[in-house]
């Protein structure tokens, strides 16, 4: 997660709130979080728009995460703000892939970390529905009303979902009228499913197939060619074991705070010390507090920490103060 305007800072309040609450306190108890994980695989989408190439390509990170009531499940992250037997209501942000020809891209910037508010309905054990409101700048909002299901096996979880879009008429003139067609606000439909795959200990399969169906007005614009677009994602993950009970940890929490300068040597250079200066003299300052979620990884003593941090890029002649929050999954080995 990477931050660098001032106008955009709101997201990394996710990463203050996981600082302030959930992080392992120094000299309290340690206990396993209830899922945590680290995966990357490939994402491939329809372009809905007319262009040259018809398809996107992305090698995507994801991350995850949930403890007391912060969750953070691959490109969305939010906090529970109240929880009883029926309903929950959460804080919640989504980063937003938009799949747009190359020649728009820096035109219109469609992805987004998307913020808002998301209440959810139990229905069942493995049912529910969330209704939720989000918005990026500029008043771009958008509201989703989401049926969710769960099916589980010892060895694989599908979680299945619908999806009805309303797209403000700001959000749908600005992401599909690429600012320069007026749709108006509308409606689509979205159907997919996410599954994971026990492979072996802490090694799963993860994958997901989706599809979009676009509304009639914003179909019938002469820049869109396809009222339907798809997606599709397939990687391999670390994670904790389905149904495995949180244990206890002997890896401790710790904080790590540093100072670096820049240096036009490449890293070969740098590690056998041969390091020129920058002439600019660029400088950054981090913080990271590291939160172990395993101590060990496929039986090896490898602890496993989440690490969220705060990154301060000095000013210089060439760049104005910059912040950068960043969030990561680490395993480290001790050498005795």
């Amino acid at each position: 997660m990477y931050l660098r305007s001032s106008r955009k800072l709101i997201p990394s309040f996710l990463v203050l709130f996981f600082l302030a609450f959930h992080g392992a306190a120094f000299g309290e108890e340690v206990i396993e979080p209830d899922l945590w994980g680290v995966a990357i695989g490939i994402r491939t989408a329809d372009i809905p728009f007319v262009a040259e190439k018809d398809r996107v390509f992305d090698t995507i990170p994801l991350l995850y995460y949930e403890k007391r009531r912060l969750f953070i499940h691959g490109m969305e992250a939010g906090y529970i703000l109240h929880e009883d037997d029926r309903w929950r209501f959460s804080a919640l942000g989504r980063y937003r892939f938009f799949d747009i020809p190359r020649e728009y891209q820096n035109q219109v910037r469609g992805n987004a970390f998307d913020l808002g508010g998301q209440a959810r309905f139990k229905i069942s054990d493995y049912f529910n529905t969330d209704f939720e409101i989000l918005t990026y700048d500029e008043g771009r909002v958008h509201a989703n009303a989401v049926l969710n299901f769960e099916y589980s096996t010892e060895n694989l979880q599908l979680w299945p979902s619908v999806k009805l879009r309303w797209k403000s008429k700001r959000f749908n003139n600005s992401y599909y009228g690429l600012s320069v067609r007026e749709p108006g606000s509308a409606f689509d439909l979205y159907g997919g499913v996410d599954a994971r795959y026990y492979v072996f200990k802490h090694l799963y399969l993860i994958g997901r197939a989706a599809f979009t169906v676009l509304d009639n007005k914003t179909y019938d614009l002469d820049i869109i060619s396809s009222r339907m677009q798809s997606e599709f994602y397939l990687g391999l993950g670390f994670f904790k074991q389905h149904k495995e009970e949180n244990k206890k940890l002997s890896s401790r929490p710790f904080i790590r705070v540093a100072h670096g300068w820049g240096t036009t040597s490449n890293l070969g250079d740098i590690l056998t010390g041969n390091i020129e200066k920058d002439p600019y003299n660029n400088q950054m300052t981090s913080i990271v507090y590291g939160v172990p979620v395993s101590d060990d990884l496929f039986g090896l003593p490898l602890p496993i920490y989440l690490t969220p941090g705060f990154i301060w890029h000095h000013s210089s002649e060439v760049q104005d103060r910059i912040p950068e929050f960043v969030l990561a999954m680490k395993a480290f080995y001790t050498f005795k």
